[in-house]
């Protein structure tokens, strides 16, 4: 099977310029929790969950994550400093452009490639998804759900 025969097609993404607090509220519309970032057609980077919550943490002088596992997940942070130095923080964050804190360094694959050399991608990168190009620019992403929730996984299991 061919990654453009499993891809989603209409992908959400943003713009380099984009304020994060722009892009966090696309992520919990959406229900998702990561967006490639494209300009001009091409993905310039990706912004994931985890790289705000590096984010916070590289503002923080002393952080405790405790997350939930709920089908979305959810993170409560515990500080042992103050909490408005957290909250200050975030509102300097969310002001940022993603472009401030995105990932430069993206892995794509081409659509024409097999579903299997992508899911060594995803696995050997420890990422989430992929963003799907063709001459360049992306026309789709491949994503773990698109792997397991549509049953794709099956074919390998038989």
């Amino acid at each position: 099977m061919k990654v453009k025969e499993a891809m989603t097609k209409n992908v959400i993404f943003v713009g380099p310029e984009v304020l994060l607090k722009d892009v966090l509220s696309l992520l919990s519309e959406h229900h998702i929790s990561g967006v490639p970032v494209v300009d001009d057609g091409e993905v310039v980077g990706v912004f994931t969950e985890s790289d705000l919550m590096k984010q916070l943490k590289k503002g923080m002088k002393q952080l405790q994550m405790v997350v939930s596992s709920m089908p979305l997940i959810t993170v409560n942070f515990v500080e042992s400093e103050d909490k408005k130095e957290l909250e200050d923080i975030v509102a300097k964050l969310v002001e940022r452009p993603v472009e401030d804190v995105m990932i430069r360094d993206v892995v794509t694959v081409d659509s024409s490639a097999d579903l299997v050399d992508a899911i060594k991608l995803m696995s050997g990168h420890q990422v989430n998804r992929l963003p799907v190009v063709e001459k360049g620019k992306m026309v789709g992403i491949i994503t773990r759900e698109n792997i397991i929730d549509k049953g794709i996984l099956n074919n390998f299991l038989k």
